[in-house]
């Protein structure tokens, strides 16, 4: 099992981009176990799709 970040951790933008571009090339994942294999939350994985789609696939330079 791997350790999850502590809660307010801060990600690069590049992780971000890695992350959700993992969770699009492996779609028989769920989002529990793609966030589980990247070491992270799942509200932080659906956080960073959600602001992704509302920015039609483009990070907004201030996102965190």
């Amino acid at each position: 099992r791997r350790m999850v970040m502590a809660k307010g951790t801060q990600y690069s933008q590049q992780f971000k981009e890695e992350a959700i571009r993992y969770r699009k090339n492996h779609p028989e994942l769920t989002l529990r176990k793609t966030a589980e294999n990247l070491g992270i939350s799942e509200s932080a994985l659906k956080n960073w799709m959600k602001t992704e789609k509302e920015n039609e696939g483009a990070f907004h330079p201030r996102f965190r």
